[in-house]
């Protein structure tokens, strides 16, 4: 036993030991540092563009109802615009929803997100 306590600490294994988990564990400190920034980054990123969608929400929203009432009074009417811009969207949303496979835009859609998300 006293040969192996010497061969020990011949070689410091201890301190060997030692160093290499204080090692591991200030890597997978500094990991956890670098994933949380990234989050926030990404995070940050993610709120941007929400806001920025929200925002073209608005302008087509009152475009959409500023073509309406433009059609109402062209018309007439006081319902048929707002008809005609609904019905204008459903054919948008139509088309878009037979294409969207055969166009690959689900798949143009995340290269250009994770496109966004990368750079920094």
């Amino acid at each position: 036993m006293s040969k192996r306590k010497g061969i020990l600490s011949f070689f410091n294994i201890d301190s060997i030991i030692d160093n290499l988990t204080g090692y591991i564990e200030k890597k997978i400190a500094l990991l956890k540092i670098e994933i949380k920034e990234d989050l926030a980054i990404a995070g940050a990123k993610i709120l941007i563009m929400i806001v920025l969608a929200l925002f073209m929400f608005m302008v087509i929203l009152f475009l959409s109802l500023g073509a309406g009432t433009l059609l109402n009074m062209m018309l007439g009417n006081d319902y048929l615009g707002y008809f005609i811009v609904a019905g204008f969207y459903l054919i948008l949303f139509m088309i878009f929803g037979l294409l969207r496979k055969e166009l690959g835009i689900e798949q143009k859609l995340e290269k250009i997100f994770l496109k966004i998300l990368k750079n920094e």
